[in-house]
């Protein structure tokens, strides 16, 4: 029926909107008062076209040609009459309202309309209801319409359980005053015959002697007061003596009652297998998991039918799997998930029928390799395939043991009729565990996962989303994205409108927690369209690299100081080189010049090139670091005292404040080089602060887990001291921080810092083990983490110095070095001290040396950087001829310990660094040949 426009506002609790104009047919007489009709319903905004008619033969031919929507008809005309109209309308099976508009306003009149069918009477006085009555007509139409299309469909679903049950059957028995049996009719036979009883046998019999039923009964009631009280009655009950439900109908005779009797049992099983249906849907809501559903499954099952033994199996098609998620046997235990076989079930799913199998079917499928046998033999097993929308889903089976349970088709048919809706509750409630499972999934993630309405609106935030940015997701939920997480809400819209143009995006983003603290996130954008392709939302996953990319930044950082340090090395390799001769030589001439003007022209020349020593080791500390003269310290004493110091240097508008925490842990350094960070550090605090403001010192204890540690790329866990100096001054733009250790690099005005202030100091902390973190803020200051390994307490040997420098006893040294003049001066002063000496030039010459004269060589000083054959692999060589054979290394690179094992393959081996003192040099020789490599 086609819906039509109420524009007036006010006249109805609700428009329709409308496809088409409403179509009406007019029956009157009087075209005055049909017009006057129209105008009432055009006053109230109805959209309509009308057709006149005042005669039969027209009436009827435009209710084929013109298909009215509604009639409003006359109730007097000259030669028809409305009520003709209606019955005429009624007759040809038309639904459509009709309404009578007449001047007549008698009861009588208005009585007989609505009991002919009419939808309605209104007088002509009364017009203005007629909008009102017409919408309530059509309404009524449309209820009526749905509610028969609703009984269809619940007639054709009880038709289809009908079907099952072949006892729906009527019976009529007649019985006198006295109850006795007058007449039975042939229909009776279907009830006489469950207690097998003809009718004939109940000719003249008393009624409750066949049909016994107690007093109390509804239904002994309704029949006694029939027959009292001459009035008919209607009732179901439960007849015990015929195993059945009867509804009885009973109305009284001339010499007693007549009684129609129906057989309701397969109506009352229709009942309670469609209630069966229902309680299954309300259970796929109710039910908190698939466990559930299926126990409430079985439960209601059990009322239809016999199901002990009752089971629920779910085919996997992608994994190709059968599991048995519900599986209740008083003989089998429940199956494992397994791959598709030759069982019953198996032979369920891939036929898509029911089957009933008794012992003879089961062998006949047996013979025919149809099944194999599994599980305990059983009397019956029933099962009918889930099927939902993809296909068969799974198997509902029964099965029996005992021969007082038997399946048959009115058990097969209930299980079918049921099948159905437990496939959509399975399917219903798996995918909802699915999408519960997909949920904690994203509630467990440690990404942050947010939804973004298209107007930029937190939709979703998950867990992650709360660990990232710190906001619960009640206070982030409804607020603008670019609000929340974003000082500089230009960028967050720019990549919201990228999305929306190209509906993906993709890269890093500077955002705020709760706490204004920022995170650098990666973050994937990506635009989310429902069914019909509209754009509806968009996802955004993002995840913290704030650790990472501080770890990238020390890796750089690292990197570069790596590439500088291996220019470094280099250029104080050759330097040493070059000293080497220099400061060797310087002894051999003190010998042989005695003139005092002699003497310090050789004490200038010693010294500069003692400077120029320091110099390039100075070099090599600042990249690579240098252990220094290590001892057991206390830093207190070394921040005590800085403090001092500052406190007497620094201006009084800086305040310096120091926190020590009692029992600090010693840590092994060297003092020098840590007072010098502790400086570094307090000297860059004040150049923060020229308006003044809070130096502050702290120094504790902290142990270093393996979490903690893997957030910074040169911790290890354990002990460590942490020394926190930190300022309230202008604090370090972020753009900077990546370049604050790069050595030279300073924002300081020309000729007020050298760049190397933070390089020191990293390059000091890493040389003991440690490592620096750094935070800082515009405007609000910048504190330093200095982290030292902390150690033990250990007795310290002391050193002896002032010995005399030994002497040899004809030794034969081999010595090996490509630098000549360092080669003959190590040869000059070797042999001024009674040793004798072989010199080779590089690996090859020395192997070839050692080979002719093995038996004379004593010992061997191997330079480490040679051409063609270097001194790590001449040492090797050496050793597979004699692995006792006594080395020295040297070399003008600056090795530590752990290095000089690496490149040796040995930490046993001696190591002189060029440029090698005399000192040095004869008390190697001599040590090794009378320790060995031990010394």
């Amino acid at each position: 029926m086609n819906s039509f426009l109420i524009k007036k506002r006010g006249f109805f609790s609700e428009a329709r909107t409308m496809d088409k104009p409403l179509k009406l047919l007019i029956l009157e007489d009087i075209p005055i008062d049909a017009e006057l009709t129209e105008h009432e319903l055009k006053k109230a905004r109805i959209e309509f076209v009308s057709k006149r008619v005042a005669t039969k033969h027209k009436f009827l031919k435009e209710l084929d040609g013109f298909d009215p929507d509604a009639v409003l008809a006359d109730y007097t005309l000259p030669q028809f009459s409305g009520l003709d109209a209606l019955r005429l309308v009624r007759e040809r099976g038309l639904d459509i309202p009709f309404i009578l508009v007449t001047g007549t306003q008698t009861e009588e009149v208005a009585a007989e309309c609505m009991k002919e069918g009419a939808d309605d009477y209104i007088l002509k006085s009364s017009l203005r209801r007629l909008p009102a009555a017409l919408q309530n007509a059509l309404n009524k139409k449309q209820a009526e319409r749905e509610s028969k299309r609703l009984e269809q469909e619940l007639q054709k679903s009880a038709k289809q359980v009908l079907q099952i049950f072949e006892s729906i059957t009527d019976a009529f028995f007649a019985v006198d005053r006295d109850w006795r049996f007058m007449y039975l009719n042939p229909r009776s036979d279907t009830f006489l015959s469950k207690v097998h009883k003809h009718r004939e046998d109940l000719w003249g019999r008393n009624w409750w002697d066949e049909f016994p039923m107690t007093d109390h009964s509804e239904g002994a009631k309704a029949l006694h007061r029939a027959m009292e009280e001459r009035v008919p009655v209607e009732f179901e009950e439960f007849y015990p003596s015929l195993e059945s439900w009867l509804h009885v109908r009973a109305y009284p005779a001339e010499d007693g009652l007549s009684i129609y009797a129906q057989d309701a049992t397969g109506k009352k099983l229709v009942e309670k297998v469609q209630r069966a249906v229902y309680n299954i849907s309300e259970a796929a809501s109710s039910s908190t998991s698939l466990d559930a559903l299926f126990t409430r499954i079985h439960q209601i099952i059990a009322e239809l039918m016999p199901a002990k033994n009752f089971y629920i199996a779910l085919y996997d098609k992608e994994r190709d799997l059968i599991t048995f998620p519900y599986f209740v046997d008083e003989k089998d235990s429940r199956p494992e998930p397994k791959k598709p076989d030759g069982g019953l079930t198996e032979y369920v799913l891939r036929t898509a029928q029911p089957l009933l199998a008794n012992s003879d079917v089961f062998n006949d499928l047996v013979s025919r390799g149809e099944v194999v046998p599994l599980g305990s033999d059983c009397i019956d097993w029933l099962g009918v395939p889930l099927k939902a929308v993809k296909g068969v889903v799974g198997v509902l089976a029964v099965q029996s043991y005992t021969e007082r349970v038997r399946f048959g088709d009115e058990e097969k048919n209930i299980l079918l009729y049921v099948s159905e809706q437990v496939a959509m509750a399975a399917e219903r409630k798996r995918a909802e565990e699915q999408i519960r499972q997909q949920a904690n999934l994203l509630e467990i993630a440690q990404d942050a996962i947010v939804v973004l309405d298209m107007s930029n609106t937190i939709a979703y935030w998950n867990k992650g989303a709360e660990r990232v940015y710190g906001w619960k997701a009640e206070e982030a939920i409804g607020e603008n994205g670019g609000n929340l997480l974003q000082k500089q809400q230009d960028s967050f819209e720019n990549v919201f409108n990228q999305v929306r143009k190209k509906g993906s995006w993709f890269g890093e983003l500077r955002q705020f927690t709760k706490d204004l603290k920022e995170v650098i996130v990666e973050s994937r954008w990506s635009l989310v369209s429902d069914e019909d392709g509209n754009h509806n939302s968009i996802l955004v996953i993002a995840t913290d690299i704030t650790e990472k990319k501080k770890l990238e930044q020390q890796i750089l950082r690292a990197q570069r100081l790596e590439s500088i340090g291996t220019l470094a090395s280099g250029l104080a390799h050759d330097l040493n080189n070059v000293l080497a001769p220099i400061i060797m030589a310087i002894p051999i001439f003190k010998e042989k010049l005695h003139e005092e003007g002699d003497l310090d022209i050789l004490r200038t020349l010693e010294l500069s090139a003692r400077r120029g020593e320091g110099i390039v080791k100075q070099v090599l500390s600042f990249v690579r670091g240098v252990e220094g003269d290590r001892a057991i310290l206390q830093i207190k004493h070394l921040v005590v005292e800085c403090a001092n110091f500052l406190r007497e240097t620094l201006p009084p508008s800086i305040r310096i404040q120091t926190k020590l925490t009692k029992d600090l842990w010693p840590v092994l350094g060297d003092a020098t080089q840590l007072y010098q960070v502790l400086m570094n550090l307090s000297l860059n605090a004040r150049d923060a602060m020229p308006e003044g403001g809070t130096l502050r010192v702290e120094v504790q204890n902290i142990m270093l887990d393996e979490q903690a540690a893997s957030v910074h790329i040169d911790a290890k866990p354990g002990h460590h001291l942490l020394m926190t100096v930190s300022d309230t001054g202008h604090g370090i733009r972020s753009d900077l921080m990546n370049r604050i250790f790069d050595p030279f690099f300073t924002t300081k005005e020309t000729g007020k810092g050298t760049g190397l202030g933070l390089f020191t100091v990293l390059t000091i902390v890493k040389s003991h083990g440690g490592f620096l973190d750094v935070q800082s803020e515009e405007g609000r200051g910048t504190q330093f983490k200095v982290y030292l390994p902390a150690t033990e307490p250990s007795e310290l040997q002391d050193v002896q110095k002032g010995q005399e420098i030994p002497k040899g006893n004809g030794e034969f040294v081999l010595v090996v070095d490509d630098e000549e003049t360092i080669s003959d001066l190590i040869e000059v002063t070797l042999k001024s001290k009674n040793y004798r000496v072989l010199t080779a030039k590089d690996g090859t010459e020395a192997l070839a040396m050692y080979m002719q004269h093995r038996d004379k060589i004593d010992v061997v000083l191997m330079d480490l950087l040679m051409p063609y054959m270097d001194g790590p692999a001449t040492v090797r060589a050496m050793k597979r001829i004699d692995p006792n054979i006594k080395i020295i290394a040297m070399s003008g690179l600056l090795f530590d310990k752990q290095k000089r094992a690496e490149v040796l393959s040995s930490d046993t081996i001696p190591f002189l660094q060029k440029p090698i003192s005399v000192e040095n040099l004869l008390t190697a020789v001599h040590g090794v040949l009378t320790n060995g490599n031990e010394n």
